[in-house]
């Protein structure tokens, strides 16, 4: 459904839109969902070797899932992060 990556990369403009808004403008459809599932787990050989760390260390997997209007799944991503390079923060304002 989405443009081919090196044709992807060149219509990305971080300062214009955000990631969810491109994908969703590239594959026509109208984005209602997106989950996100982070877990800590061992580093298999392939992800050792891409990430530069010893093979079983600890390293988070994001999982995001990107769902239609109609609630039908679209776009998977999932990335691998070195335990000890990754930091996730969380807002939340709550009116009282």
């Amino acid at each position: 459904i989405l443009p081919p990556a090196d044709a992807a990369d060149q219509q990305i403009n971080p300062g214009a839109n955000t990631l969810f808004q491109f994908i969703s403008n590239a594959a026509r459809l109208s984005m209602s969902k997106v989950t996100q599932d982070i877990q800590a787990v061992p580093a298999s050989a392939e992800v050792a070797a891409a990430l530069d760390i010893p093979r079983r260390s600890a390293c988070l997997r994001i999982l995001r899932c990107y769902h239609d209007q109609n609630g039908r799944l679209f776009e998977l991503s999932v990335s691998h992060h070195p335990g000890d390079r990754f930091a996730y923060s969380m807002h939340i304002d709550v009116e009282g």
